[in-house]
């Protein structure tokens, strides 16, 4: 899913590209495009997409695991959905991981 994802926020953000650039000075969507992508090729696109299928599949496999590990009712499912957040959030970027408990100690009401 975060693939596609990825491949239609691409896909946005060109088509506004091109609106923004069309009120400035008048092109063509297939002009636009050619010369978007002139020097780039497939290589340019693959890695990042790769990229967010694996985080898509980490993302997937640490909910799932805190989901079946959940006790508790609807509290439990709440605490389970908070811990996942946090521990995708650490496997992800573990640098900014210990800036947001440093900053949770100082602001302890605040969400992030």
């Amino acid at each position: 899913m975060m693939p596609l994802l990825t491949l239609a926020s691409d896909a946005c953000g060109l088509f506004t590209g091109w609106v923004t650039q069309a009120l400035v000075e008048p092109v063509s969507l297939h002009q636009f495009i050619n010369s978007g992508f002139n020097g780039a090729d497939f290589n340019d696109f693959l890695p990042p997409t790769f990229k967010t299928a694996v985080f898509g599949l980490i993302i997937g496999l640490i909910a799932c695991f805190q989901g079946m590990r959940t006790q508790g009712g609807a509290a439990g499912v709440g605490r389970a959905a908070t811990s996942s957040v946090c521990l995708v959030l650490a496997v992800r970027d573990p640098g900014r991981c210990r800036a947001r408990e440093t900053h949770h100690h100082i602001f302890p009401l605040t969400i992030f």
